[in-house]
């Protein structure tokens, strides 16, 4: 991407990831050929569509004969590189799961040769008609059984679905202008400008919500607190807790009680009461085993984290993994904080960016 000035992708299956919208504001020619198939929705074609013209394509197939995943590097109307192998143009295809590809740097006219194949027998590019047209079959996907015994709210998996899509677009226009010098991931640099923006930002330049989603004000606002409120103590602070969450990480079975309790503290881990006094006092009554079995079953379970977090917020009686004390913002924090490179860390200053730039 570094040196391309176009790029042809070919996933049978696409999904909101920060890459996708980081390729979609560069002044580069991308086309992408995917399937109307989950786990793209109709909501999720209709939020990249705004961002479609006549150098940014998508087009599409609606049956299920797409199977190639390719991804095409250029410059100057010339082949630079393909990567080919079994990851699809999704969070989990790119950063997740178990996943093999291969970069070739010769012999790349027969792709290209190949990518004009695929265009020209597909059912064709997307527009809002499109859109319209996969609406009037589009199913949601069927959760797994293991899931559907417990008796969650519904809400809690589709809320979480539409925030981490809304944080992907975030990520995507946001995580260039990071300076790598930092050694921070987004996910803890972004979680300071939302308390800054937050708590000191609004206020000093007499904001208002916006009306729209503009991301060039985004952007700005983002360079803004990077520039002016993200010193070196906060950096520093961001970094220790970065430590202890790749402790817990590496080690969740066998980590210290005391650093385990430390790590549940750091976050919004008190459903009720407040001030660090009342929740040492709370933390302090859970007994270790039931929050390293909560960590384990966040981290290695093979659901979605939108599953995750909806059964980390479901009482044990209906089987779901909810542990006293610990509420929304607590679940929403704990795969950002130890899963930085994958998730947000989500709590009411994150959600009230979002909802204040309408991302």
């Amino acid at each position: 991407m570094k040196y391309a000035d176009e790029v042809l992708i070919s996933s049978p299956f696409i999904s909101s990831n920060d890459l996708l919208f980081d390729l979609l504001q560069r002044s580069i020619k991308i086309t992408i050929i995917c399937r109307l198939s989950p786990p793209a929705s109709p909501d999720f074609f209709n939020k990249v569509l705004p961002y479609l013209n006549s150098k940014k394509q998508i087009i599409v197939y609606d049956d299920d004969t797409l199977h190639a995943k390719i991804y095409f590097f250029k410059r100057k109307n010339k082949p630079i590189s393909a990567i080919i192998g079994s990851s699809n143009f999704t969070n989990n295809g790119l950063s997740i799961n178990k996943e093999m590809n291969v970069q070739i740097r010769t012999n790349l006219r027969g792709i290209q040769q190949y990518f004009d194949y695929l265009i020209k027998n597909s059912y064709c590019i997307l527009t809002k008609d499109t859109i319209d047209y996969y609406q009037s079959f589009y199913k949601q996907p069927e959760i797994s059984k293991r899931f559907r015994r417990a008796k969650i709210n519904q809400d809690l998996v589709r809320s979480y679905e539409s925030m981490i899509e809304r944080f992907y677009i975030a990520k995507g226009l946001l995580e260039k202008d990071l300076n790598k010098k930092i050694g921070l991931p987004f996910t803890y640099v972004f979680d300071c400008f939302c308390h800054f923006f937050k708590v000191a930002m609004i206020d000093q330049y007499r904001l208002k919500e916006f009306s729209r989603f503009n991301k060039n004000t985004l952007i700005k606002y983002f360079k803004i607190f990077l520039d002016e409120y993200f010193d070196k103590e906060e950096i520093e602070w961001r970094k220790r807790k970065l430590k202890l969450s790749k402790e817990i990480i590496s080690n969740i079975n066998y980590v210290s009680e005391k650093k385990l309790k430390t790590f549940f503290l750091q976050i919004h881990s008190v459903s009720n009461g407040s001030g660090n006094g009342e929740r040492k006092k709370m933390i302090k009554k859970i007994n270790a085993r039931i929050l390293r079995e909560l960590l384990r079953n966040i981290v290695e379970s093979d659901l979605s984290m939108a599953q995750k977090y909806s059964l980390a917020l479901t009482a044990k009686e209906n089987n779901g993994w909810h542990v006293k004390y610990l509420g929304k913002s607590a679940i929403g924090e704990i795969p950002g904080w130890l899963l930085p490179s994958e998730y947000p860390i989500k709590n009411d200053k994150f959600i009230f960016v979002l909802d204040f730039f309408k991302v």
